[in-house]
């Protein structure tokens, strides 16, 4: 019995072994990764944060699976969209829906900020907040994205194009877990840039 406990012992040691990477691998996974950071940094040369003046555009496309708040077992959706860029903050939000769980919204939200800071767009947040809209008591929060707006700029297009994001609700501990979806598009305009335009066959 002991002879054939060894050998099973042998025979696992020999499955990890198998499944260990060649030096031939981790020489190619470490180029691949050379490469990826090259050109990485060859995006942030051609994408040059500057100082000046800045639009952002927010297209709130539609929502699906949101966490129901209400008693009824649906919730009111109203998306709000906030910029943080140090001094430079603006708040808009999109109609409310009544009684919905996944909707339409089709809302486009321009953002204009002036004589933005290098160093407060580099530190600047997008946040977009999904809440259940209530006319008596406060809004509950359904749940939110935040992106850092260099991300976008830094990206193809200075976009993030009809990207669905998941919606985390960080007030509420006891809401773990994912509490829905939202489709959105996010476009950053910076000073000497043209914004990208896409037809309706691209939709």
């Amino acid at each position: 019995p002991d002879d054939a406990t060894d050998d099973d012992e042998d025979d696992e040691m020999v499955d990890e072994e198998d499944v260990q990477q060649t030096p031939e691998e981790l020489a190619k996974q470490k180029q691949e990764r050379e490469e990826a950071e090259a050109k990485l940094r060859s995006q942030l040369m051609d994408y040059e944060i500057k100082s000046g003046d800045y639009q952002i555009q927010v297209h709130v496309i539609e929502a699906r699976e949101l966490k129901a708040k209400d008693y009824s077992g649906t919730s009111d959706p109203v998306v709000f969209v906030e910029m943080d860029f140090g001094e430079h903050k603006q708040k808009q939000n999109t109609v409310t829906l009544s009684k919905q769980l996944s909707c339409v919204f089709d809302d486009l939200l321009i953002f204009n900020l002036r004589n933005v800071d290098r160093e407060e767009f580099e530190q600047g947040q997008i946040r977009i907040s999904v809440m259940d809209a209530d006319t008596l008591t406060r809004n509950d929060m359904i749940g939110a994205y935040t992106v850092d707006a260099s991300s976008i700029y830094l990206q193809k297009d200075h976009e993030q194009y009809r990207a669905w994001v998941a919606l985390m609700n960080e007030e509420d501990v006891a809401d773990t877990g994912i509490q829905g979806y939202l489709k959105c598009s996010i476009q950053v305009v910076g000073p000497d840039d043209k914004l990208k335009v896409h037809h309706d066959e691209e939709e």
